[in-house]
């Protein structure tokens, strides 16, 4: 069993990661000998989608700059859990470059000088999504973002967390046990999806 947790928040120990983690003991509870893969894309060099309109098969990406493990990571997961501050109404920049270099996980198919895609995404894997944001955000715009991505690359959607609050306190979620709970219940449910 492989998890692939893609936190998109640019601080450590934020609210973000925090429940992140949550999920991943909730879903280690069921499978102890997950191989968990954490990365965290704000210490990445990520080049952004250069739409080189190629197929890159079997290269999930023709660019290997620091992102290339994960997309690899990405392509042999079981479970993907996507986990993102929400700014301006929409998932972080670091998040929406992972998932713009995710393109080709409906790679383009070139024939009699035509391009097509597939009418599924390559991965088989299932997936949930953390968003974190202040009481005044909406978060149906990161929630198509994630889902767009999640239908493009073929990805089962689960479930998600969201978490609004109003406080400024890094890691705030700390205080909120409901929401820690959630988190970590989607996480047992994810994992009992796959037994």
């Amino acid at each position: 069993m492989k998890l692939l947790i893609v936190n998109g928040s640019p601080r450590i120990e934020s609210s973000t990661e925090i429940l992140a983690r949550q999920f991943e003991d909730g879903f280690t509870s069921i499978f102890p000998d997950t191989e968990v893969v954490n990365v965290r894309l704000n210490d990445l060099s990520i080049i952004p989608c250069q739409a080189c309109g190629i197929d890159p098969t079997p290269l999930p990406c023709v660019y290997k700059d620091d992102l290339h493990p994960t997309l690899q990571h990405l392509m042999q997961a079981d479970m993907v859990l996507i986990a993102s501050p929400v700014y301006f109404d929409s998932v972080s920049a670091q998040t929406k470059l992972f998932i713009d270099r995710s393109n080709c996980f409906r790679p383009p198919r070139f024939r009699n000088n035509a391009v097509g895609f597939d009418d599924h995404g390559i991965l088989r894997g299932k997936g949930a999504y953390i968003l974190v944001g202040g009481a005044r955000e909406k978060f149906d715009a990161a929630e198509r973002v994630i889902g767009g991505f999640f239908i493009w690359a073929g990805i089962e959607k689960i479930g998600r967390v969201i978490y609004g609050h109003d406080d400024w306190q890094l890691g705030g979620v700390t205080l909120n046990s409901e929401t820690l709970r959630q988190s970590h219940d989607l996480g047992v449910s994810s994992a009992s999806s796959l037994s």
